[in-house]
């Protein structure tokens, strides 16, 4: 190997590596001075500088990633009190600030008591019959993840205990149970409107920030229909499988407050209590 392509060949490890040029200029110097024209001197040349600038390089990566690790350690130390966003349900429930959809006045209600007894049709069409006690309202939704498709009347999901079965079979002690009702954004509830709702609601003339940060309590002939739900109290329900949203669903307003102890359902309307038998 020629001189001045060894000369090359060190500059270029030079270039290549991240060493003080101060430090490779003294080193190079030196061997520069003091090496013979043998191709044996000449390799070890070669070898002792390569080994120089190797050394340095490894000292240089075992500085870094040491630095480096400090700071990702001061990093964490600093993320140690912030919290994670995880999704969850809510602690808080959201607040409507004004209804939507049916017009009429704040106090308006279509319910109608009917009493299930002697309702032969929905005894044998319906798959679930039972009792359950509301332990906790978890959230409010008018989403369709499976269909990816927003409706226009809000469901309310609750987690519920199975106190006893009348039809069908669940083998859960508590499961979650959706039936209608319930508050949501109004950028949600519009997802779900016409064209022309959208237009006459004025909801088109709004910004999105006042609609993501606006909740609203829809209005409709299913919420409207629905007998008043409490947590803690029991409640006799009439439900299906709800396959796009793998959950059991009240079906319409079938689901009557409950009394375990005599077995009688409630008429909202009245507030009178009648006796509950399911026909065997």
């Amino acid at each position: 190997m020629k001189e001045n392509n060894v000369d090359e060949y060190i500059r270029r490890i030079y270039q290549e590596s991240e060493i003080s040029k101060d430090i490779f200029e003294e080193a190079f110097s030196i061997l520069h001075k003091n090496k013979r024209n043998s191709n044996r001197k000449m390799l070890k040349y070669v070898a002792g500088l390569t080994l120089l600038i190797a050394t340095m390089g490894t000292s240089i990566y075992i500085f870094l990633s040491s630095k480096n690790e400090k700071i990702i350690a001061n990093i964490d130390k600093e993320n140690e009190n912030i919290e994670i966003n995880v999704p969850q349900y809510a602690e808080e429930l959201p607040t409507a600030s004004f209804k939507v959809g049916l017009t009429g006045t704040a106090s308006s209600s279509m319910y109608q008591f009917v009493s299930p007894i002697g309702l032969t049709m929905v005894n044998e069409e319906t798959p679930f019959i039972a009792v359950v006690t509301i332990n906790k309202v978890l959230y409010y939704t008018n989403y369709c993840e499976k269909q990816d498709s927003y409706i226009q009347s809000p469901m309310t999901v609750s987690e519920v205990s199975l106190e006893k079965m009348y039809k069908g079979e669940i083998n859960e002690e508590s499961f979650e149970m959706m039936y209608h009702g319930g508050i949501i954004s109004l950028a949600d509830y519009v997802k779900a409107c016409f064209p022309e709702e959208i237009v006459k609601g004025g909801y088109d003339k709004m910004t999105d920030e006042y609609k993501d940060t606006t909740y609203v309590e829809v209005m409709d002939s299913f919420t409207m229909s629905m007998p008043p739900i409490e947590m803690g109290k029991s409640y006799l329900v009439y439900m299906s499988l709800n396959k796009n949203f793998d959950k059991y669903q009240v079906l319409d307003n079938l689901i009557y407050e409950y009394d375990l102890e005599n077995n009688k359902i409630k008429n909202a309307e009245t507030g009178e209590w009648i006796d509950y038998y399911f026909p065997n």
